[in-house]
């Protein structure tokens, strides 16, 4: 694995734990409220009633997990150098 691949990787890897920490949903004070869209939201705040997006979140993952593994794939050596032990 070259390093154009484990920068890669490892920006894929950071965004699909951003993402999952920060999802996308709707928040409202109480059941009794309209809910308001909300970009960014900490999922532990007790204060609020959250609902969360769940289509929206399973096609967001699956398109950075996608993504990813055609950048580690794409950017692969065409030719690697194979490492000879002379003895």
């Amino acid at each position: 694995m070259n390093k154009r691949q484990k920068i890669c990787l490892f920006v894929g890897t950071a965004l699909f734990a951003v993402l999952g920490l920060f999802p996308r949903c709707w928040v409202s004070a109480g059941s009794g409220t309209n809910p308001l869209p909300r970009r960014w939201f900490i999922l532990n705040n007790s204060r609020a009633f959250v609902i969360r997006n769940h289509t929206y979140f399973y096609v967001q993952q699956a398109v950075i997990g996608l993504t990813t593994v055609g950048l580690v794939l794409a950017l692969r050596d065409k030719n690697p150098t194979e490492k000879k032990d002379d003895m």
